[in-house]
């Protein structure tokens, strides 16, 4: 699973829209989208702030690669 969908399913899994979640990181919608839609991906200031917005252990995004989120 790649860390697109990833955040996609803890996004959605949480009830947030694409802006819901970017207005959390202090980002772009368009950002969330790119991420999901595999275009780019997040830095690891990102993804650091996604875990710790949403109290997610640190290795989240390494073990949830194989397995279904949230």
């Amino acid at each position: 699973m790649t860390i697109g969908h990833q955040i996609k399913l803890l996004r959605q899994s949480k009830g947030l829209t694409q802006r819901d979640l970017a207005d959390t990181l202090y980002i772009s919608y368009q950002a969330v989208s790119n991420w999901e839609r595999h275009q780019s991906q997040p830095t690891a200031d990102m993804l650091l702030a996604i875990l710790e917005k949403y109290h997610l252990p640190h290795d989240f995004f390494i073990t949830q690669s194989g397995s279904k989120c949230c």
